[in-house]
């Protein structure tokens, strides 16, 4: 691995770059499977330069970001944490349809140009966050997946940034699946106190099949940890070590299995994949799924 690509592994898994790597980015991206009522099974990307973006604090006390190209194409998109908490970076599981979530369940809603869900099933990642005053949103970045009246519908994955630091956006158009992986957490825990997380990982269509490697990261403190299948080990420079290699294909993998949470406070868990580590890092394939 080159040293840039050291480097990259470092400002974007470990968060060591202590100023943004790139200007700040706003847009909106789609990711639709085919019979997704919401995005019509398209892929496509909206910037600025095809409307207006607005961010606001909703009413519970979440986010609003809104989208519009003064025509015909309007997006509204609404995330909000259990308890109308203030959202902050990590993955929030088990999302319903805003605002009509119960109170400990997070609250999510994609909806626009005239299109929208009566049931929602969703997650989503927040990877930026920053309130202003009052009811101003200074930065915001989030992946998010939903079906629609059906836990098992076809998906809308995307990914909406305002002002973005360090989150990139995806660029595509036309019918092409998948081209945004989606990586989906759920934390069980069991009767001894013990928590497992498991994350399902959904390779994008042109990446299945091909050799290529699973890669499984966490962040503790400034240290960065990868694991390589057969249990954690510290990274200090080189080659990544991958957790899986062989054909790609939608897979769940245990990231943390069997472990008492009070040792995790404050962890963060990465994924990603490619047909090698610079392949990942190069096209941005991984992502925050879950911090304790």
């Amino acid at each position: 691995m080159t040293r840039a690509l050291q480097f990259a592994l470092v400002a974007m898994i470990a968060c060591a770059a202590s100023s943004p790597v790139h200007a700040a980015t706003t847009g909106l991206y789609f990711n639709s499977t085919s019979g997704d009522y919401i995005g019509q099974g398209q892929v496509k990307t909206w910037t600025p330069a095809d409307g207006t973006f607005t961010a606001i604090k909703n009413a519970d006390n979440g986010v609003r970001i809104s989208f519009n190209d003064g025509s015909q194409v309007w997006w509204d998109l609404n995330f909000a944490a259990p308890e109308m908490v203030a959202l902050a970076a990590g993955t929030y599981t088990g999302a319903t349809r805003y605002p009509f979530q119960v109170s400990t369940s997070p609250g999510l809603d994609v909806s626009g140009s005239g299109r929208g869900c009566n049931n929602l099933f969703g997650t989503f990642t927040i990877t930026e966050m920053t309130y202003g005053a009052g009811d101003e949103i200074l930065v915001f970045a989030a992946d998010f997946e939903q079906h629609c009246e059906q836990e098992a519908a076809p998906a809308l994955r995307g990914r909406v940034l305002f002002n973005a630091e360090t989150t990139t956006l995806p660029s595509g158009s036309g019918t092409t699946q998948d081209l945004l992986p989606s990586f989906v957490p759920a934390l069980d825990s069991d009767d001894d106190g013990t928590v497992t997380l498991s994350i399902d990982v959904n390779v994008s269509r042109n990446h299945q099949g091909r050799q290529g490697k699973v890669f499984l990261a966490a962040k503790a403190g400034a240290d960065v940890y990868l694991h390589d299948g057969n249990g954690w080990i510290l990274y200090t420079g080189g080659t990544l070590p991958a957790y899986k290699t062989g054909p790609l294909a939608s897979t769940t993998i245990d990231a943390i299995k069997d472990v008492n949470p009070g040792t995790l406070s404050g962890v963060s868990i990465f994924v990603g994949y490619g047909v090698s580590d610079i392949d990942m890092l190069t096209n941005n394939r991984f992502s925050l799924v879950y911090t304790f």
